[in-house]
């Protein structure tokens, strides 16, 4: 009965979230890596294709594209509706999964200094995993912040060289809804946090347009279902990217990464690799 009832319970929501936006204003569009939490250090869209003389074509893809407006017509509160791609062909690293969400991201507090601000969101998402054959429901909350007196998500640093830090914290559960032949359906909740240091080489000369962006996310599996208990608990992490923009409003790049760990989160298995991709953002 109970699973009878996530569909209705699912729409349900999505149209008061929808409803609750229409008429609040002009709808803004944005394209990065992800469905970027506000006050966050972004990443661009990137593409990587690889056509070898013999073989087939390789590819890696990492969007995420967002529709965005204000909630209930508050400034401080704004709803979202996007989706994310995560493929990769290459057999040493499979990854292919896709998202479509909604969601609801606000601002605790005044942007203004020597302020704390917060800025919570609450998502609810459907996922489509095809190299594991499932399909999974997954709400989640996030919590980012900005401001004193640790100086969160602002750029420090002398005039050549810009710092800046952002934390983020939340809790997410699968619920796999359905799943290939062989496997089973079930649940995990897991928490995590993510730290991430953007510098920024020649800040003001460059303004900004040259950025190398470290961070660390680890996750811990809270709760499971007994199917889905394979004794590892711990997942983390690692990414650098260096990444110069083109032009000054930061749209086009050419960059560089380096990952090391898995992200459960995106289907992401365990693995270690560099890539040159182009990339993209608004």
């Amino acid at each position: 009965m109970a699973c009878d009832l996530r569909a209705p319970a699912v729409l349900a929501l999505a149209g008061f979230l929808a409803a609750s936006a229409a008429g609040a204003g002009d709808w803004k569009y944005s394209l990065h890596r992800s469905l970027a939490d506000r006050n966050g250090i972004t990443l661009p869209a990137s593409l990587q294709v690889t056509f070898p003389e013999e073989g087939g074509t390789s590819y890696a893809v990492d969007l995420g594209a967002s529709a965005n407006r204000t909630f209930l017509r508050h400034e401080l509160w704004t709803f979202a509706v996007g989706g994310e791609v995560h493929r990769n062909n290459q057999s040493l690293r499979k990854q292919d999964l896709e998202s479509g969400a909604v969601a609801l991201l606000g601002q605790i507090g005044d942007l203004v200094e020597d302020a704390a601000v917060w800025f919570p969101q609450l998502s609810l998402s459907f996922r489509r995993d095809g190299v594991r054959g499932t399909k999974s429901l997954v709400p989640a909350a996030t919590l980012t912040g900005a401001g004193t007196p640790l100086q969160i998500g602002r750029v420090l640093g002398p005039p050549n060289l810009g710092i800046e830090w952002q934390p983020r914290v939340g809790l997410e559960l699968q619920d796999v809804l359905s799943a290939s032949a062989g496997r089973s359906t079930g649940y995990v909740g897991r928490a995590f946090g993510n730290a991430t240091v953007a510098v920024y080489p020649g800040f003001q000369k460059l303004g900004a347009r040259l950025e190398i962006v470290s961070a660390v996310t680890a996750w811990q599996d809270v709760a499971k279902s007994s199917a889905f208990d394979d004794h590892r608990d711990h997942h983390v992490l690692r990414t650098v990217s260096a990444n110069y923009y083109f032009d000054p409003d930061k749209h086009f790049a050419l960059g560089f990464s380096w990952l090391d760990g898995e992200n459960p989160s995106e289907g992401l298995p365990d693995q270690r690799y560099k890539q040159i991709a182009f990339k993209v953002q608004y």
